[in-house]
């Protein structure tokens, strides 16, 4: 009997609607992406810092999806919950989900962090793996959940600068800022539809002022607005 083709994890959170900018950062993760064939070295890990709401997950999410067929053992995801009421999520969780996606027995998955840890970098050792871990809350929260494979790449999304990763595992920091006065315009017309946008660019303009060009607030606003048709000709704009 033929043995069973081993299971390829695809484990991200499905694309952002309406993806607006970001070029630059996009072009920066591009860069990170390790060469085929790569042996030896260190993991590459990039590290995504911004305020709450100014799309961090929406990026990685993005790019991760852009170079995920360059990744062809998989790509694992995990929400560590960093800034959370509930508290972060302790790691020995996420290495048992990670450990399940590889195929490991639950029985033969470790309750021990350190033991769990060790397991999930063997195995990845010999393999191209994207890991995803989205909202960490420090870097001894990552730590135990870094591969080993050099042909690995880790993004990690952080409200703070995770500079300890960068210290230890030289980590490439990715800060994002808002968006440029252009791109939440462009953000808005995605949801609200061009037209719209285009009928009163000043005051569309002022809107994206109102919500501080972060595309959180961009979207769940526009997203109030698009309740509320524009009568006529008139498009109402809160102020």
């Amino acid at each position: 009997m033929p043995r069973p083709v081993p299971r390829v994890p695809r484990q991200l959170p499905a694309q952002p609607a309406g993806f607006t900018g970001r070029t630059a950062h996009l072009s920066t993760l591009d860069g990170l992406v390790p060469e085929e064939g790569r042996s030896g070295g260190a993991v590459t890990i990039a590290a995504i810092s911004g305020t709450a709401g100014v799309g961090k997950t929406a990026l990685a999410v993005q790019w991760a999806h852009r170079v995920g067929d360059r990744f062809p053992d998989g790509q694992l995801y995990a929400n560590l919950r960093g800034h959370t009421r509930g508290g972060p999520t302790p790691p020995i969780e996420v290495l048992t989900q990670f450990l399940s996606a590889l195929e490991v027995p639950a029985e033969r998955v470790p309750v021990d962090l350190d033991a769990a840890s060790a397991m999930f970098r063997t195995l990845t050792t010999d393999r191209r793996m994207l890991v995803l871990l989205d909202n960490a809350a420090d870097p001894d929260q990552v730590r135990p959940l870094l591969p080993a494979g050099s042909a690995c790449l880790v993004v990690v999304t952080c409200r703070d600068r995770l500079t300890g990763l960068v210290a230890s595992h030289g980590a490439r920091q990715v800060s994002l800022d808002v968006l440029s006065p252009a791109d939440a315009l462009e953000l808005l017309a995605s949801v609200l539809g061009p037209e719209r946008v285009r009928a009163e660019p000043v005051a569309a303009a002022d809107f994206a002022q109102l919500c501080a060009h972060l595309p959180l607030a961009l979207r769940i606003a526009a997203a109030n607005l698009a309740d509320h048709p524009a009568a006529g000709s008139t498009t109402t704009w809160p102020n």
